[in-house]
């Protein structure tokens, strides 16, 4: 009778996992037509790392806080912590609070809690160049670290005067002067420190000694290089008709965070 008893014990209890392993697989493969039907069937996903559930400033990482979720790579931000880094930040401190969901970022992370160094929030294969600012072209000294920027250049061109162009595209802030994250202050920081390619710090290096550097700032979210940008020279600037006038009839909704 007892045997009888435990035998069917055990096949209840298969039963029960294979119904939870059938329900997970069932609400995976919802998840996963819901993403192709928002972003599109051909969209090109990665794997970052976000909060399991809200996790405060000061918090060391542990790996039951953090999992894996699928986002759009053109809608990553350039300094999304990915699945592949995950033993690289268990054990870090948090710069700031997460909640559920949230994606990881680097700059998140209170790197004094390794070594300190700004060399450790390179990616592999990038550079880090620091690069001169006024505080009107950090935004009035609003410009934090893990923010996105385009790179402006107003020089001398032969044969026609000063012209103005876009240097860089979505180039990603390591640092406003000595601050290396959104949670440490630098007020009146003179330089920014930016992460870019080999070629791309050339390109920086003989545009500080020939040019008059500027920055814009990009919602995190936009990706999206603009292709073939012209130059502005003088007489872009001669008359209304001379600059596309674009109509900004519907102005998007600023989220404000709840007083605390």
């Amino acid at each position: 009778m007892n045997l009888s008893n435990e035998k069917t014990r055990r096949i209840a209890f298969i039963a029960l996992a294979l119904l939870f392993a059938g329900l997970a697989a069932s609400a995976q493969a919802r998840r996963d037509r819901q993403l192709r039907d928002f972003y599109g069937a051909d969209a090109q996903t990665t794997l970052v790392l976000v909060a399991a559930r809200d996790l405060e400033m000061g918090q060391s990482l542990m790996t039951e806080d953090l999992k894996v979720e699928e986002v759009p790579v053109r809608w990553r931000h350039p300094m999304t912590v990915d699945e592949s880094d995950h033993e690289q930040v268990v054990g870090l401190t948090l710069s700031q609070p997460l909640v559920a969901h949230q994606p990881l970022l680097w700059s998140d992370l209170d790197t004094t809690t390794a070594d300190g160094l700004l060399s450790t929030s390179v990616q592999g294969g990038l550079r880090a160049v620091s690069v001169p600012v006024k505080q009107a072209d950090a935004m009035g000294g609003l410009l934090r670290p893990g923010d996105a920027v385009d790179v402006l250049a107003t020089y001398d061109k032969p044969g026609i005067g000063q012209v103005t162009t876009t240097l860089l595209q979505d180039v990603l802030v390591l640092a406003t002067g000595r601050a290396l994250h959104p949670g440490q202050e630098d007020d009146g920081f003179r330089n920014i420190t930016v992460q870019v390619t080999p070629h791309e710090a050339e390109l920086l290096f003989f545009a500080r000694r020939r040019a008059q550097l500027g920055l814009t700032l990009r919602n995190p979210a936009d990706r999206d290089a603009v292709e073939d940008l012209p130059e502005v020279v003088f007489k872009d600037m001669a008359g209304a008709d001379a600059v596309p006038q674009v109509r900004r009839e519907n102005r998007p909704t600023i989220l404000r965070a709840p007083r605390r």
